[in-house]
């Protein structure tokens, strides 16, 4: 079994590539995820790529304060651990 697969998610005209590395002990595949908060990086249309365990935004569910648990969070599959804020005040212009 090869160890070593490539996700690409592709939203608002930006894709970024994960890579991911089979771990044998638990039988998973282990996702290594961009760290948005110390590498933002935004899509063409200036919406930011965010992971689900963002916290702390204004506009996210003030429970939760995630971005796990936010309306805004637009995934490209249910179930993904990254993907954009479509909120318009997140928005680079």
């Amino acid at each position: 079994m090869d160890k070593t697969k490539w996700r690409e998610y592709t939203l608002d005209g930006d894709s970024i590539r994960v890579k991911s590395e089979f771990d044998k002990d638990s039988g998973i595949w282990i996702e290594e995820y961009v760290d948005f908060e110390t590498s933002p990086r935004y899509t063409p249309s200036g919406h930011p790529w965010k992971s689900v365990t963002h916290i702390g935004c204004e506009y996210a569910d003030p429970v939760y304060k995630d971005c796990g648990t936010c309306p805004w969070l637009v995934k490209e599959q249910a179930g993904d651990l990254i993907g954009i804020c479509s909120h318009e005040n997140l928005r680079l212009t």
